[in-house]
């Protein structure tokens, strides 16, 4: 694959630019120490907790980042389903959670799910959609979010359990992964942690708590 811009304009995108997008990520690794993905019975407890209308029940839930793990789920409402799905699906929450700025023109989010062309066999989305599908450019949404950052890049011999240490019972934090070794999956990984109860949301069973680049957000 050739070297590929940091940046990419929705108007100027190239091959590999649509390549990317749709590359098949590595096999998640269990590793011990991990924070486990969250159990139909943990969605449920967290959705009482903070899915709840607000003033006499006129108001929609407040955003956050708690809210958008309560409405996780791995589909979007576009009703696409690619090979790479993290930031697809993970987006979808948040824009459920009441982020509607990811449904509109943004510095950062430049790839959206769209309609498959006639005669290919994965299925696309309604273009209504528009769910961003780059893990890349949410950690970029992350960034523009945030109210504070760790970066948790793992140095030689550290276990899960060291790195992740600082946020432990720390609430709920939006996370980027990626893997920067030579073949190493160069588009990332997205999910949120909940620090507390110490599970995820995301796709993938086990998620990509080995790879070298933490980055985690808060806000």
């Amino acid at each position: 694959m050739g070297k590929r811009s940091e940046s990419v304009n929705a108007g100027d995108r190239t091959l590999d630019d649509l390549a990317m997008e749709t590359l098949i990520p590595p096999p998640p690794m269990e590793i011990p120490g991990m924070p486990n993905k969250a159990t139909p019975d943990v969605r449920r407890t967290l959705g009482g907790r903070v899915d709840r209308r607000r003033t006499f029940g006129l108001r929609e839930p407040a955003p956050s980042i708690a809210l958008a793990a309560a409405r996780f789920e791995e589909s979007c409402i576009g009703g696409g389903r690619f090979d790479n799905n993290c930031a697809h699906f993970l987006a979808n929450a948040f824009v459920r959670a009441g982020y509607d700025d990811l449904l509109r023109r943004h510095a950062f989010i430049n790839a959206r799910c769209y309609r498959t062309e006639a005669g290919s066999t994965s299925p696309g989305c309604d273009p209504a959609a528009k769910r961003p599908v780059r893990a890349r450019e949410m950690e970029e949404w992350f960034d523009y979010k945030k109210v504070r950052s760790k970066d948790l890049s793992r140095t030689s011999g550290e276990t899960v359990e060291e790195r992740f240490a600082p946020l432990r019972n720390t609430g709920f934090w939006a996370v980027f992964q990626r893997d920067p070794s030579p073949g190493g999956y160069w588009g990332g990984h997205v999910c949120i942690i909940d620090t507390d109860s110490w599970s995820y949301y995301g796709t993938g069973s086990n998620g990509y708590w080995h790879w070298e680049l933490q980055h985690c957000y808060q806000w």
